[in-house]
């Protein structure tokens, strides 16, 4: 994405919409517990449950657990080129990984999700789309979250473009 301020560059394999709902379900979780580590770092530490819960509602099965697990490790090799513009030229260029650990340990059956501080630093001021994971999660299509994503993620709720843009926003 690119405009007058400047530009974000996503790096990594290419996320589904299940994993993209994985990273707005630990955010989400994170913004209720607000588990800070000592380190700059946010970090939940605690049962899968919670977690779980806002995925696929008060009655996970099995299978998910693992699936969520499976979601982080695209999640913890993905991340961000953010550059900043000044009077058209590059002023400052910034590199940041999403996820910086994730362990599942299933002795004491507790999970542990550290956010890179600096990509939480920048959810948390705003500076990317706050999506309502609660209304995100009761859509089922993965096209229906694509633009779900693609709506929340313009100002006022409101696109006008060609079809062609969006559909390449959606995959399709």
């Amino acid at each position: 994405m690119k405009n007058a301020w400047g530009e974000i560059q996503f790096y990594g394999p290419k996320l589904s919409t299940y994993e993209e709902g994985v990273l707005m379900a630990i955010l989400a979780l994170l913004d209720t517990t607000e588990q800070h580590n000592g380190t700059g770092a946010y970090t939940y530490k605690g049962p899968f449950y919670p977690l779980l819960r806002l995925l696929k509602g008060s009655k996970p099965n099995k299978s998910e657990y693992k699936r969520v697990y499976r979601a982080l490790k695209p999640l913890s090799v993905s991340g961000f080129n953010l550059v900043l513009f000044r009077d058209n030229k590059v002023y400052t260029e910034r590199l940041s990984n999403i996820l910086t650990y994730a362990e599942w340990n299933n002795e004491t059956r507790e999970l542990t999700i550290t956010l890179n501080p600096y990509f939480h630093a920048i959810y948390v001021n705003g500076n990317f789309t706050l999506i309502d994971i609660e209304q995100r999660m009761r859509l089922k299509s993965p096209v229906a979250k694509a633009l779900h994503r693609f709506i929340l993620s313009h100002r006022d709720n409101v696109w006008q473009g060609h079809f062609l843009t969006l559909a390449a926003s959606l995959n399709l």
